[in-house]
C-alpha cells in the first residue's frame, strides 16, 4: 500500500480464479512485490482442472515454474503414435528428448501453484463470488457478497465464461474434452491392444478423426513400478489414461460420448479413478486481452493452443508475462501488446489449423500421412506448441 500511497486500496492486484492461470498470475504478481488477493468462488481444492493434461516441458521454464515431478508428472518423453482413424495409417514420434510432452496431473499442479502463491504472500479468499466489477478512477472495485474490495488492477482468470469476457465464444469453436484415469482389469489384454498398434506400455496412442477431423481418442497404458505402486495403492498398479475431444457444435459426438464408447468397447478397462470434462475455446486468442484496469489470462482470453486444444501452458506463460509487466510498473495494455508480439501469430495460426482440420475425415488424414504431408517433425512441433520448421 505504501508503494501506491493509496491506503484505501485493499491490494494492488486482485486475481479472480485460483486455477492454473489464476494461481500462477497471483504468484508472479506477489513475487514481483505487488500486494495480491486471489478470489475463488468455490473451495481452493475444487479450483482448476482435475485431470491429466499434456504440457510441453519447455513451457514450464518459460512460465517460471519448476518442472513437475512424480506424482504430479505421470509420464514424459515416451513414443507418441498419431493414428488416422482406428489404424488406417500412423506417424510415430519416437525420440522427444528434453523437448518432450509431459503428462501432468492438474490436481497436483493447481495445489502446488496455490502453495507457491501463498508462500509469496498472496491472500486467498475461497468461497467468494464476484457479483460486479467497476472501473473507478485510480483502480477497480470488486463487489462480493461480503463487501467491496478495491485494487489498482484486476486479473480475470475465471475461465471460459469469465466475468469480463470481451467476446462470446460460439458453439462451433468449443472443443468438448473429457479425460479419465481408469484401472486396468486385465493387463495382458491391455498390452495386446497396444501391441496391435505397434505400441507398448508408456506409449501414447492418439486416434484422430474418430468423429470429425478435430477429434481424438488418446490413450496411454501405465504400469506402475514398485515405488509408484506403493504410492498409488496395490489396486492401481496398472492404469489407463484416456483423453477425448471433438466439436459437438459442428454436429459430432462429444468427447464424453467418445470416451464412454471406447470404455464400453474394451472389457479390460476397469472403473474410473479420477478425471473430468470441460469445454475448451479453440477460436483463437482475443485481439485485446485487457480493459483499462483489467487483464485477462487463460480461457477467458482465448489463450489456447487450438491445434490440440491445450490452454494450460499458454495460461501459465501469460500469467508470468502479466505479473512481471505489472510488477515493473507496466499496465494491462503493456501486457496485451507484449503477449500479442510474442505469441499472437502462433496462436492465431493454430486456430486456423484447428478450423481447417475440423473438415478432415480419417481417410483424409491417412492420405496426408502416407503422402508425407503429416511427418514426425510436423506432428512434434504441433505437440510442442511451436512453429513448424
Amino acid at each position: 500500500m505504501a508503494r501506491l500511497g493509496t491506503p484505501s486500496l485493499d491490494a494492488e492486484v486482485i486475481v479472480v480464479g485460483a486455477g492454473t492461470a489464476g494461481a500462477a498470475a497471483a504468484y508472479h504478481c506477489a513475487k514481483g512485490g505487488l500486494s495480491t488477493i486471489c478470489l475463488e468462488r468455490g473451495s481452493l481444492d475444487t479450483a482448476g482442472a482435475k485431470w491429466l493434461n499434456g504440457v510441453p516441458r519447455w513451457l514450464f521454464a518459460e512460465a517460471g515454474i519448476p518442472i513437475p515431478e512424480f506424482p504430479e508428472s505421470r509420464s514424459a518423453g515416451g513414443p507418441f503414435h498419431l493414428v488416422a482413424g482406428w489404424g488406417l495409417a500412423s506417424v510415430c514420434l519416437k525420440d522427444q528428448s528434453d523437448d518432450d510432452l509431459m503428462e501432468v496431473d492438474m490436481r497436483f499442479l493447481v495445489a502446488r501453484l496455490q502453495r507457491m502463491a501463498m508462500d509469496a504472500g498472496v491472500r486467498f479468499c475461497a468461497n467468494t463470488r464476484v457479483t460486479e466489477v467497476r472501473d473507478r478512477s485510480g483502480g477497480v472495485e470488486v463487489e462480493t457478497p461480503d463487501g467491496v474490495l478495491r485494487a489498482r488492477w484486476l486479473v480475470d482468470a475465471s475461465g471460459l465464461h469469465g466475468m469480463t469476457a470481451s467476446t462470446q465464444v460460439v458453439p462451433e469453436d468449443l472443443c468438448a474434452a473429457a479425460q479419465q484415469v481408469r484401472a486396468v482389469t486385465d493387463v495382458r489384454q491391455a498390452e495386446a491392444f497396444f501391441a496391435s498398434h505397434g505400441a507398448k506400455s508408456g506409449d501414447i496412442l492418439c486416434f484422430t478423426g474418430i468423429s470429425g477431423g478435430f477429434s481424438i481418442v488418446n490413450v496411454r497404458l501405465e504400469i506402475a513400478n514398485e515405488g509408484e505402486a506403493t504410492h498409488q495403492g496395490s489396486e492401481n498398479q496398472a492404469m489407463l489414461s484416456l483423453l477425448t475431444g471433438s466439436l459437438p457444435g459442428r454436429g459430432f459426438d462429444s468427447g464424453s460420448v467418445l470416451l464412454k464408447r471406447f470404455v464400453e468397447s474394451h472389457s479390460w478397462i476397469g472403473p474410473r479413478l479420477f478425471g473430468g470434462s470441460r469445454a475448451i475455446p479453440i477460436g483463437g486468442p482475443d485481439l485485446v486481452l485487457c480493459d483499462r484496469v483489467v487483464a485477462r489470462v487463460g480461457d477467458v482470453a482465448g489463450q489456447v493452443f487450438a491445434a490440440h486444444g491445450s490452454g494450460i501452458g499458454a495460461g501459465l506463460t501469460a500469467a508470468r508475462l502479466l505479473g512481471e509487466t505489472l510488477s515493473r510498473g507496466g499496465t494491462p495494455w503493456d501486457y496485451n501488446c507484449e503477449w500479442q508480439r510474442r505469441w499472437g501469430g502462433l496462436f492465431a495460426s493454430s486456430a486456423h489449423f484447428a478450423d481447417f482440420s475440423s473438415d478432415l475425415t480419417a481417410e483424409d488424414l491417412r492420405r496426408l500421412m502416407t503422402r508425407g504431408l503429416i511427418r514426425p517433425n510436423v506432428a512434434r512441433q504441433g505437440l510442442m506448441q511451436k512453429p513448424v520448421k
